[in-house]
Formats: structure tokens, sequence, C-alpha cells
């Protein structure tokens, strides 16, 4: 078993009370595989509220049908700035994250990237 090179998907800016996802999936992990990810969120100056992350699944490989409901949400706290927050994903085929502000009046940019560990059955 060996790390990955890390994946690195685009930042989200811009990044409001509506959920936006990034574009990069976690995905078709095979038994045994597990992801460790690192969100970083940056809020803006004086921030009133935090961030949610909130992770989504499929089992569908081309049609891609996500869950209404994510199976896990964490919170990005405002302070520090930048705020990190890291978790490990393992048991689930494909993976879409979100990312939601709190507070309303808020805007803030966000960064993910993960590396797979494990192994290919």
């Amino acid at each position: 078993m060996s790390w990955s090179a890390p994946f690195i998907a685009t930042q989200l800016t811009g990044l409001v009370d509506t959920e936006q996802f990034f574009t990069l999936l976690i995905g078709e992990l095979n038994p045994g595989e597990s992801v460790e990810v690192h969100i970083e969120g940056n809020p803006p100056a004086s921030p009133t509220g935090d961030a949610q992350i909130n992770l989504y699944g499929t089992l569908d490989d081309t049609s891609e049908n996500w869950d209404d409901t994510p199976f896990q949400s964490l919170i990005v706290p405002s302070s520090p700035d930048p705020s990190k927050v890291s978790f490990s994903i393992y048991g689930r085929y494909k993976v879409r994250v979100g990312a939601i502000i709190l507070v309303a009046s808020e805007t803030w940019t966000m960064d993910m990237e993960f590396r797979r560990d494990g192994v290919s059955v």
C-alpha cells in the first residue's frame, strides 16, 4: 500500500449560502482503498459564521445519480484564517464534495486536495 500523488481540485470562489460542488470527484475506490482529504476554507475579513462541507455518494458509474442527502457533513470554522479540515473516506464507490456558507452575507474561497491509499483488489 502506498499514497498516490495528490489530486488538487479547482478552487471554489465566490462561495456563498448556495451549495457549490468541487468539479473533481473522489471516485471509483476499490475495496481496501481509502482517501485522505484536506480542505482549506478562506473566509472574508471579520467573518460572522462558518462553512459546511457535505459529502454525497453514488453507486452509478456513468449517470452519477447522486444522493439527495449527504452521508457526512463537517463544519469549517471561520477562525483561524485559513481554516483547515481533514478527513478520511473509505467504503464508498464515488463521492462528490459540496460546500456552503452558513451566513448569507459572506463570501469565501475553498480549496481541496486528496490522496488515495490502499490496494486494488
